[in-house]
């Protein structure tokens, strides 16, 4: 007997489902990082046992924390172990995770992914470049799991012989600069989106957008003009609802991001949505371990300091972990450079959390260009 009736109703109760789903989310309110700003310790102590506190940057000093329970945890776990199938490395790989895993949530997660896709995980921590070395000439990874600058940091560190793919995530990558490190270690790269608040998607061997489930992240786009909700193949900020966290619901999130959603059979394949970065609904300026700074933080900072704002420029060495302002004006008091140098530091959490434990260093050059 035929099972096409029944294929039919299922897509259909699939696509009402959608439908709905999609009216009453559009009837809430959308949540923003501020929302996210808590006072720590008197929210765990609101919570049992099962909890584990996550941190993420804000627009000030204060941590934005995410609570997961161990089913929560799950759930991302299962979700990344889906990524690992998206870039067909699901079983029998040396993982090499090479991210912070005392603070940022990312490196566990990515962990508890690879060990469920049937992997086996060496999660390497930032502290000692020796340790490091090591850690990499005695497990020889066929998959590196890291930022972008973290592979241009380490490149004389990180052997060569067995990799497979480079997967990546937290900062944004050039085209420029996926072309020289996919050179420089001869493996291909796999590029994912998301932030602490939710896990999105991932790169299929097409490299064209992010492959995501609407089961685990629901993607809306919103207009920069307005709070309407734009019709897909139309670029504006993306908002995300984590449908796989439930301690603590994060539900049409505002990520400033800017991006467009396409739908139909990728060349790969697959037939999940794709999400297409855009850039950043605001300007900033990226550091390092994918800290950044907003670029209107940078001219408040400037009025505040100096009575204007002046033109300036950062670089950034990410070998020497050290960001040098250049600002196009007159001669600045050494006071004024400390100042701005304080303020800067403290703009964020993640800015402050690398200044504080000595990984980044904040310069000032004065440059008169006429």
């Amino acid at each position: 007997m035929s099972t096409e009736p029944n294929n039919i109703l299922g897509v259909e109760k699939e696509r009402i489902f959608h439908d709905n789903f999609a009216t009453l989310l559009q009837s809430l309110p959308f949540t923003d990082e501020f929302s996210l700003e808590v006072k720590i310790n008197e929210l765990l102590f609101n919570f049992e046992n099962d909890i584990r506190v996550y941190f993420t940057s804000g627009t000030t000093q204060k941590p934005k924390a995410l609570y997961f329970d161990s089913k929560d945890i799950g759930n991302v776990a299962e979700y990344l172990r889906w990524f690992c199938e998206v870039e067909n490395i699901a079983g029998g790989e040396r993982v090499a995770v090479l991210m912070d895993h005392s603070f940022w949530g990312t490196g566990h997660l990515t962990s508890l992914g690879h060990i469920a896709a049937g992997n086996s995980v060496i999660p390497v921590d930032l502290r000692s470049r020796e340790a490091i070395a090591e850690v990499f000439n005695t497990v020889s990874p066929t998959v590196v799991s890291t930022l972008p600058s973290k592979l241009e940091e380490f490149v004389d560190v990180i052997p060569k012989e067995n990799l497979k793919v480079l997967e990546t995530t937290g900062e944004p990558m050039t085209k420029k600069q996926r072309i020289v490190l996919e050179k420089m270690y001869d493996a291909e790269i796999y590029d994912a989106y998301g932030l602490t608040e939710g896990v999105v998607g991932v790169e299929c061997q097409a490299h064209d957008g992010y492959h995501y489930r609407e089961d685990k992240a629901y993607i809306e786009i919103k207009s920069f003009n307005s709070d309407k909700i734009i019709a897909d193949g139309r670029v504006g900020e993306i908002i995300l609802t984590n449908l796989t966290c439930h301690t603590q619901p994060i539900i049409r999130y505002r990520t400033r991001d800017a991006g467009k959603i396409v739908r139909g059979q990728c060349v790969c394949g697959r037939t999940e949505p794709r999400l297409m970065l855009q850039g950043r609904v605001g300007k900033a300026h990226s550091l390092i371990d994918g800290a950044k700074i907003g670029e209107k933080n940078m001219q408040s900072i400037m009025q505040e300091t100096l009575g204007f704002v002046p033109e300036y420029k950062i670089r950034v060495n990410v070998k020497k972990g050290i960001a040098t302002i250049d600002i196009n004006t007159d001669k600045i008091s050494t006071a004024k450079a400390r100042e701005i140098i304080g303020k800067i530091s403290e703009v964020n959490f993640d800015v402050f959390n690398l200044v504080k434990t000595r990984q980044l260093k904040f310069l000032i050059q004065i440059r008169q260009h006429g």
